[in-house]
């Protein structure tokens, strides 16, 4: 479940904070909220790249469902490129925001339930 929670934020997050004036700076705040709440800093990493996995999956679908196989081939690989490009600071926020969510699981006392 926190794992899906932080897949949101990384997917929401940046996309509420489009406003701000510095380029980046939302994915890079999105990807280290997602990757505390995961506390995880592999989880995290893999679940940055699911948004440019799912968008590049779509892009190769609906090229491809034009009829044009080839076209549509190059078209995921470009919008593949791009999205890992520009999902740069969501990657490194996420595994930042991993690693400070793990270290912070480990600093917490084990609750006994009994």
């Amino acid at each position: 479940m926190r794992s899906f929670f932080g897949f949101l934020l990384m997917l929401l997050v940046p996309l509420a904070l489009i406003w701000l004036p510095v380029p980046g700076l939302g994915a890079l705040i999105g990807g280290f909220v997602g990757g505390y709440v995961t506390a995880r800093p592999g989880r995290a990493f893999v679940l940055a790249l699911l948004p440019v996995v799912i968008v590049d999956a779509l892009a190769l679908l609906i090229a491809t469902g034009l009829g044009l196989p080839i076209v549509g081939a190059i078209v995921a690989g470009a919008a593949a490129i791009f999205f890992i490009a520009h999902s740069v600071a969501l990657l490194a926020g996420a595994i930042v925001g991993g690693y400070m969510g793990q270290s912070r699981q480990e600093a917490l006392p084990a609750v006994s339930r009994a």
